[in-house]
């Protein structure tokens, strides 16, 4: 059960439709440890997939003045210091009073799902006009974007913190840039941690036959987050928005009728 929802956490992780609501609908709760770790294979991605445009990234940072990398360095330093604030104070806010969700975990994903395909749709019409930059104004977009996904099952990171760019007037080029970058260090940060529990439990093993389906499904996971890379480019994101909604709808058959 386990390696299956490795590989299904694998692949969610490289498409903006909420992985944890998903993986939380098919299998329930799982350890944290295993949750996290899927989080470095998420790194791993990301850093591949940014040495295969290595040329364009090192391509716009030579373009870029002092003060603009300056603006980026801090901005994503804020948006990673200010998540990590809201997932620290989330986990000790559950586990201190133990405080669960104000409806069902249907709900919840149900409702997540339905705010990420409007969220998608809107992409679609939001505005390039950047020309200053706004550390604290964007800082700030960023971290409710990455928190309201931290807080709520069924709202996509990747959705939020894109949708989030575009509506704060980044190209969608630059957009899915910002979606990366202020992934990846969230991603190793929960990866290390999660590797970490599971060599200090010493309680979980792959047999060569689950090696090579893990394998299949992180080439899989780094094709599809290419693909998905490339409509984040063009702004055409939108279309997972109807995926979302048949999601969504298929919840709510399932709370009424079942």
């Amino acid at each position: 059960m386990l390696l299956f929802f490795l590989i299904f956490q694998i692949i969610f992780e490289s498409l903006p439709i909420s992985s944890s609501g998903h993986t939380l609908f098919l299998y329930g709760d799982v350890p944290m440890s295993i949750s996290f770790a899927v989080h470095a294979i998420a790194a791993l991605i990301s850093v591949a997939y940014l040495w295969w445009y290595r040329r364009e990234v090192a391509h716009w940072v030579e373009n870029q003045s002092f003060q603009s990398l300056l603006f980026f360095g801090l901005a994503l330093g804020a948006v990673v210091f200010g998540t990590g604030v809201l997932f620290c104070v989330r986990w000790y806010v559950q586990r201190q009073y133990a405080l669960a969700l104000p409806c069902s975990p249907d709900v919840s994903i149900m409702l997540g799902l339905f705010f990420t395909a409007l969220l998608l749709a809107s992409s679609r019409y939001a505005p390039v006009y950047r020309t200053a930059h706004r550390l604290w104004f964007d800082s700030i977009g960023l971290i409710l974007a990455q928190g309201l996904a931290l807080l709520v099952p069924g709202v996509s990171r990747m959705a939020t913190v894109y949708v989030a760019a575009r509506w704060l007037g980044w190209s969608g080029t630059a957009a899915w840039y910002w979606t990366v970058a202020t992934g990846l260090p969230l991603f190793m940060g929960a990866g290390v941690l999660g590797v970490g529990m599971i060599l200090y439990s010493g309680t979980f093993s792959l047999v060569w036959w689950q090696v090579v389906l893990f394998l299949l499904a992180i080439i899989g996971s780094f094709t599809i987050f290419f693909g998905v890379g490339l409509l984040a480019r063009r702004n055409r994101l939108d279309y997972f928005a109807w995926y979302l909604v048949v999601a969504g709808l298929f919840f709510l058959v399932r709370l009424l009728f079942f």
